[in-house]
């Protein structure tokens, strides 16, 4: 409902708004009623397709929400989500180095997290592997964010059984065990940035719309029309950026 309500509500002021600016040049009537008519429908339509091709994309908050999980890894120090899943499956977590535990059970298997922007290579297998038939594991596992195509080489000449654990199977590993990649501290807003999230929220479009409204509609009445107008066109402008912009709604979908 809030959808058609705003759409609506933009088709008015587009009309009104164009029609009040038309109204200072020397044009027919018909011309006027036209001339808004048609650049209603012009930016609903602008406003249509850019909401269906936004859904047929993929979500940029998705992306965004993606990548700061994965700055999240790459700055993780404390790995306790994977050793407590760990010694609830029953295995004895003995720490090796800061990011490497032996896991003892029926079997011995290093765990090593290898967590940076960039990918791991050959070599950080290799690495592991060499730890582990130090330590006399009979598997190892490596979670990463991105591995190069050497590693899936590398993995298949070892003698023991490798797994490696990319972003998305991180990802699924801590969701199935009802874990999730902790979050980094959110950056305490500056003040001026609380009042930009207030003033551009997309729930304050229909205030600016219907100041916006109403403006026009009492230009005819007012001795300074012009800058009913020029109020009247800021507060539509903002309106609009408060539906499409993503700065200040990080949560909110493209437009409705």
């Amino acid at each position: 409902m809030a959808k058609y309500f705003n759409l609506i509500l933009i088709t008015l002021t587009t009309f009104f708004l164009s029609f009040c600016w038309l109204s200072f040049y020397s044009q027919p009537l018909w011309a006027r009623y036209g001339v808004s008519a048609l650049l209603s429908v012009i930016l609903l339509v602008i406003i249509s397709v850019s909401q269906k091709r936004a859904e047929i994309l993929p979500n940029r908050q998705n992306r965004a929400s993606a990548k700061a999980l994965r700055y999240s890894l790459a700055t993780m120090s404390d790995y306790s989500p994977f050793t407590d899943v760990f010694k609830e499956k029953g295995y004895t977590v003995t720490q090796i180095s800061e990011s490497c535990v032996l896991l003892e059970s029926r079997q011995k298997i290093l765990v090593d997290w290898l967590f940076r922007m960039t990918n791991i290579i050959s070599q950080d297998v290799f690495n592991a592997y060499k730890r582990a038939k130090k330590l006399g594991a009979d598997k190892i596992v490596i979670f990463c964010i991105k591995a190069d195509s050497s590693v899936w080489q590398a993995v298949r000449e070892l003698p023991i059984t490798v797994s490696v654990f990319d972003f998305s199977a991180t990802r699924r590993f801590l969701k199935e065990n009802d874990k999730s990649i902790p979050s980094l501290p959110a950056k305490k807003a500056k003040w001026d940035s609380t009042f930009f999230y207030f003033a551009f929220a997309r729930t304050r479009a229909k205030h600016y719309l219907a100041i916006c409204l109403v403006l026009l509609l009492t230009a005819i009445i007012s001795f300074y029309p012009l800058y009913n107008c020029i109020v009247a066109t800021v507060c539509f402008a903002a309106a609009i950026y408060c539906l499409v912009n993503k700065r200040f709604n990080p949560t909110a979908d493209f437009l409705f």
